[in-house]
């Protein structure tokens, strides 16, 4: 029978609850299109559009392999990998003669407009897979556009070799396993070969599709440079996690873990190299060295030196003296080691681009006069993915694209404008995953790129007021691919051209061929409808940043059809295609002067992207060979249509995409596993069970179908022992922990027993967002209990302790910070007491900007509680806040403090107690409530930058802090006392377990300011991660 106490709890339960929905009600996104007005302004619409990821009706994919978990309305895409990932299984599994024990869960997770996906051996084999075109990232990580659907295998490629090269066991590591379960990082010992293994091999087994990143001619690019400019990195250099005193391109282990993997396989073969992974499975602590060493009979060192050799051997052709004397026109002097799409201002006064590496990610802007150059900031974003910049006809705006969270913790891409009057910038569109921006001539309207699903299409805007006037409208394709249901080409770059009637578009076909083309555009009332398609170039080359010359005579854009990035040019008069830049290492995003006088375009050299200011001569330009070898579409005058007519049915589709060769489904899969038992007859041998998994019949056809279920997942994997020291009883007990693969559900559980006292902590954890968890709702439990044993040796609990807590919280992500909102119901109940109860609420924000090299952040935390009955008198806050100004990977200036009232505990000030530490206090003093701040200036010393080779422990370097913190306590005002430091910490920053522990050691001497103390030696370790 339910009792006064039991219903306060349910209407608290119901008031949580409550809030909690009211929370997530006030932030959900409209459907369809929303106008909002600004105060004392006319209404303008912010051109929303609904899409957003659905929380419930997922679907489960199951075939011999995988689990595929996809949202409503994405079931062909999942076909598609469905075929693809058991593919992948078939080409990996005989290389690392390796199966996993169980399916590998694949979720289809539409969160970011950027390609990729991350693969995670714990708690389960799972694979969270962004299904975006490489459209747009290559700079970034050398992955190119080009491939046609092949992008969807190269992706499974990489991280499917990711889930069986870790999940890979032998010797003790499988015993540990058979006893314990799939234990996080012990149980998977491949985990620490480090980056540079584990990423290398990764990209290496791309190329089983024949479209991998590393014999792309971005990666050629970057290796090629690393070597002529003498930047090649040692291996614990790869391996670390810090930043290097050298700039790269790409993520060191990713390039250079590539190339000497990849060199490994080329001269010993990719059995031994399957081979040092399995000597590294069944002995991982004598380092991934030593397993070279036993497999292909080398030491380490020597292995290392021949591959430096080799990568020298194909690389160094030139000097960088040679290079440079063949650099044309002027360097000029802008900000960042990654410089992207140069863009003149329609005055030619000023050049803006975007800017990266090294500095804050940005938009800037050089201004020419006859002093010279001079650069500044414009506006911070992540703009890196933009594909183009476009000014507005009057010179008073920019139009660019940059990532930002949506309403639903997506990292999405959307247009916005920079008013260069007002100094201010406003967001065109959201919703609509638009980038690579192109403006009329007139400025009356915007074209730009939108993603939908795994294809781009064209959509037109009308401008007015430096905003969209009213939805944008499909301008091109006029038929739907989802419609259609065909693999069709996608759409990469776009340029409006001067004339305004004309549209030059570079696209990849199906096929994985590169064409640019030339739309024709018709005025139609107030907009424009699209004409026909003119191919002027079909072939195998990457073209990007496609501009026009003034007059629109001439179409520029980069390609790679000769082996490097070079700028090519298109005379529309003549239809001849002419080499206007024959750069050594790579040319890039050509844009002319409004007054056709000069021009500029970005190399690469070796300490990053160079802007380059050259006159304008087309008579200077020879034919282009490429575009005569290419095929009957260079030059052709003739017009294709961009979409096929005829749709095929689903089934079809996604079976036409199996890479195996044979036509029959089904004995595709199966050829593999013929070729085993052959050989195995032939020997006389058993079968292995990874041969036995590849006769196993896979044909798409019966793969079923069925909604959603957490508990293929949600089940514990593992037990691990723990053992904890409470009151000088040695506890020890298990603990696991778990989440599905959506990330709705998840737990943490565990016990300890020890002595005379028994010990429990339970968590669950729940959120409606799939992937994501922006919003949470969860519920702790823990407590110890005495234990007594009686006469018949049961065991029976007795007094103890228990603590539960309810709570909710949701997130607010931002490119530039963060802040969120916490609600807590927390109780105590001791026996023998009455239960305590307390509501608290927390309440975050930060931020972070910068200006080129200088880089700021911010924030603030609010904490508060009131506890129940009130008649206790029980409440508390606490107020802390944080500022951090300074150079990238130079000196940093810090301030904080924190605030804090207690209506009970005191409050202690001194030198042990976080968050309020005073370091070198003279004494521990305590009151109901106290204030800290803290200042701090740190300056490089040494930059080492190195580690033990191939063991997972690295130095990042020396600093020196100099500190003031001061503090003070009381139980009112009148009766303050203060207390103040000032000292000096030497501290040395370093990793362990390749970055997943990052610590520093600090050695300090502090004293009082008012000299009550002499010097206070100390030494302190502060764990970061």
């Amino acid at each position: 029978m339910w009792g006064v106490e039991e219903l306060r709890t349910l209407v608290r339960v119901i008031l949580f609850l409550y809030v909690f929905i009211s929370c997530q009600a006030a932030v959900a996104p409209a459907a369809g299109e929303v106008w909002a007005a600004g105060a004392g302004v006319t209404a303008r619409p912010v051109v929303r559009k609904a899409a957003t990821l659905p929380a419930r009706g997922w679907m489960t994919l199951e075939t011999v392999h995988f689990f595929i978990h996809f949202p409503p309305g994405s079931e062909q895409l999942a076909r598609k990998v469905a075929v693809e990932a058991e593919a992948a299984h078939r080409s990996l599994v005989p290389l690392l003669e390796h199966i996993p024990d169980e399916k590998t869960h694949l979720v289809l997770a539409d969160t970011t407009d950027l390609f990729g996906g991350e693969a995670h051996p714990t708690p389960y084999n799972c694979i969270v897979l962004n299904p975006v075109y490489p459209d747009n990232i290559a700079y970034q990580t050398g992955v190119l556009p080009g491939g046609g659907e092949k992008w969807l295998a190269t992706l499974l490629l990489h991280e499917y070799t990711h889930i069986l090269h870790i999940d890979m066991k032998d010797g003790a590591t499988a015993g540990l396993r058979q006893l314990l379960g799939r234990v996080p990082t012990l149980a998977f010992p491949n985990s620490f070969q480090g980056p540079g293994v584990i990423e290398g091999y990764a990209v290496h087994q791309e190329e089983l599709e024949g479209s991998g990143r590393g014999e792309g001619s971005l990666y050629r690019m970057f290796l090629k440079a690393a070597v002529i400019y003498d930047n090649i990195p040692t291996w614990d250099q790869i391996n670390g996690y810090y930043e290097l005193k050298q700039w790269y391109p790409v993520s060191p282990p990713y390039l250079f873990g590539y190339d000497f993997i990849d060199y490994l396989a080329r001269v010993w073969g990719e059995d031994k190299l399957a081979e040092v992974h399995r000597h590294f499975t069944a002995l991982p602590l004598y380092g991934f060295g030593s397993a070279l060493e036993k497999s292909l009979g080398l030491p380490f060192k020597e292995l290392w030196a021949k591959w430096r050799q080799d990568l020298v051997a194909r690389f160094r052709d030139m000097s960088p003296e040679e290079i440079d004397a063949r650099t044309k026109g002027e360097t000029l002097p802008v900000l960042g080691r990654r410089v992207l799409w140069p863009a003149f201002s329609p005055d030619g006064r000023l050049l803006v681009y975007g800017a990266e590496g090294g500095v804050t990610s940005s938009l800037r802007y050089l201004t020419f006069s006859a002093r010279g150059y001079s650069d500044r900031h414009l506006v911070d974003g992540q703009i890196g993915y933009s594909n183009g910049v476009a000014w507005l006809p009057d010179g008073s705006g920019v139009i660019y694209a940059r990532l930002e969270y949506d309403r639903q913790g997506r990292f999405l891409s959307d247009l916005y404008l920079y008013d260069l009057k007002k100094k201010s910038e406003h967001r065109l569109t959201e919703g609509y995953r638009a980038f690579a921006p192109t403006v009329s001539p007139d400025g009356r309207h915007v074209i730009f790129l939108s993603r939908q699903a795994e294809r781009t299409r064209l959509l037109i805007g009308e401008m007015m007021g430096g905003r969209l006037s009213a939805p944008p409208q499909v301008l091109w394709p006029p038929v739907q691919p989802a419609e259609s249901g065909a693999a069709t080409e996608r759409i990469t770059y776009v340029s409006w051209s001067p004339g305004g009637n004309t549209l030059a578009l570079a696209l990849t076909t199906a096929e994985g061929e590169s064409e640019l083309g030339l739309l024709s555009l018709v005025a139609r009332g107030s907009t424009y409808a699209a004409g026909s398609l003119k191919v002027i170039y079909k072939g195998n080359a990457d073209h990007r940043e496609l501009s026009w010359s003034p007059d629109g005579r001439y179409l520029l854009f980069a390609s790679d059809s000769l082996g490097s990035y070079n700028i090519q040019a298109y005379d529309l008069e003549t239809e001849v295609f002419y080499q206007v830049t024959e750069d050594p290492l790579g040319a890039f995003a050509p844009a002319v002067s409004p007054d056709g006088r000069s021009w500029v375009y970005v190399v690469y050299r070796g300490d990053g992207f160079k802007l380059v200011r050259e006159d304008w001569r087309p008579a200077g330009w020879r034919r282009w060979p490429a575009a005569e070898e290419a095929g009957p579409a260079a030059g052709s005058a003739g017009e294709t249509a961009w979409w096929p007519a005829a749709a095929e049915e689903d089934l079809a589709l996604f079976t036409s995409t199996i890479r195996l060769t044979p036509e029959e489904t089904a004995s595709a899969f199966q050829s593999t596993g013929e070729g085993t038992v052959e050989e195995a007859r032939t020997s006389r041998r058993s079968l292995a069970p990874w041969e036995i998994d590849l006769l196993q019949l896979v044909d798409p056809e019966s793969f079923q179908v069925r909604p959603y279920n957490a508990l293929l997942s949600l089940t514990p994997r593992y037990w691990l022992p723990v053992w904890d020291d409470e009151s000088g009883n040695i506890l020890t007990g298990i603990a696991t922990a778990n989440h599905d693969a959506l990330r709705h559900h998840a737990y943490d559980i565990g016990l300890k027993v020890g002595g005379s006292l028994a010990a429990y902590d339970l968590h669950y954890r729940f959120s409606p967002d799939p992937v994501i968890n922006r919003r949470t709702i969860g519920l702790r439990l823990s407590g110890m209990r005495l234990i007594e044993l009686e006469t018949d040796e049961v065991r029976r609990l007795l007094s103890g302790k228990d603590y539960g807590e309810l709570y909710t919280s949701i997130a607010w992500p931002r490119a530039d910070g963060q802040s969120g909102l916490k609600l807590m119901w927390q109780w105590e109940k001791e026996t023998g007491h009455s239960t305590v109860n307390r509501t608290a609420l927390a309440w975050t924000w930060a931020e972070q900007h910068g200006a080129g090299v200088i880089e700021r952040s911010k924030g603030w935390q609010v904490t508060a509680h009131l506890g129940w009955p009130l008649k206790e008198k029980e409440a508390g806050m606490e107020a802390s806040w944080w500022m951090d100004y300074g150079r990238i990977n130079s000196w940093r200036l810090k301030a904080g403090g924190v605030l804090g009232m207690q209506t009970k505990e005191e409050i202690l000030l001194g030198e042990r107690n976080e968050p309020w530490r005073i370091r070198g206090a003279a004494r521990t003093q305590g009151g109901k409530y106290a204030a800290l701040t803290t200042f701090e200036a740190t300056l490089p010393l040494v930059a080492v930058k190195r580690g033990l080779v191939d063991y997972p422990f690295f130095v990042d370097g020396f600093s020196a802090t100099l500190f003031v913190d001061a503090g003070v306590t009381g139980r009112h005002l009148l009766e303050s006392r203060w207390q103040a430091t000032a000292g000096l910490e030497l501290v040395a920053a370093g990793s362990a377990d390749f970055g997943y522990s990052l610590s520093e050691l600090c050695l300090g001497a502090a004293r009082p300011l008012d000299g009550s103390a002499p010097f206070k030696f100390y030494f302190r370790l502060v764990r970061r991660l």
